[in-house]
């Protein structure tokens, strides 16, 4: 799972700190990616790859389809999930997911639509490994990098473009709002696994509902193992 970061604001810094007390999964890898000044060349520290250059919106694109190169080199991951930083994560529902679905083909995530032309939402892009694999060879990026379009579209019209076929699917919910929040924090469907927590109006709030997520489902994962 790469989770698309950066410091250039205090909210990135703190929803990313709260992100590191999530629930992590023996079975998920979560790696923080943003750009780095300071490094020459790609870097990883802990749990942050670091890629020289500057972070900027037209950059994010590049910054995906650069992070999955780099961990493509370890030859045990099945799939690839591209996130953000407002997003939460259930893991151990997400591995039950993941282990229903197609081994190879899949191109899956949140559906959302430009017209008549439909892509995934880049909250979480979710991909199987060959996919993932098309989309860093030298047709895959010639495909996405052709799209001016931010990035979850240039990457969906892409590997369109390629013969991929976008799966929807609705495993989401969004609380976008302080009143969805406090709703539905502790009564969240089990068919769910991502929740995204971009609000509408006040996103100072996000790392405070954030924190409450990790303690929710921190609490309910004790009480279900013991």
């Amino acid at each position: 799972m790469l989770i698309i970061a950066c410091d250039t604001h205090p909210l990135y810094k703190q929803l990313k700190i709260e992100l590191k007390q999530n629930l992590y999964h023996p079975c998920v890898k979560t790696i923080f990616v943003q750009y780095s000044s300071n490094v020459n060349e790609i870097t990883l520290v802990e749990d942050t790859l670091f890629l020289p250059g500057i972070e900027s919106f037209e950059s994010i694109t590049r910054k995906t389809i650069d992070s999955i190169e780099y961990f493509l080199t370890d030859t045990t991951f099945t799939h690839v999930i591209r996130t953000n930083l407002s997003s939460f994560w259930i893991f151990p529902r997400l591995v039950d997911y993941l282990e229903t679905r197609e081994k190879t083909g899949l191109f899956t995530g949140f559906p959302g639509e430009i017209g008549y032309k439909a892509f995934v939402s880049g909250a979480g892009m979710i991909m199987s490994r060959d996919i993932a694999e098309l989309l860093v060879t030298h047709r895959g990026k010639d495909s996405v990098y052709s799209y001016t379009e931010q990035d979850d579209v240039a990457i969906s019209y892409g590997l369109r473009d390629l013969g991929v076929k976008i799966t929807p699917d609705k495993s989401r919910i969004d609380l976008l709002t302080p009143y969805d929040f406090h709703k539905s924090k502790n009564s969240i469907p089990m068919d769910i696994f991502h929740v995204r927590l971009k609000q509408l109006k006040d996103r100072s709030v996000e790392p405070m509902f954030m924190k409450e997520l990790i303690q929710i489902f921190s609490k309910n994962d004790l009480e279900t193992t013991t």
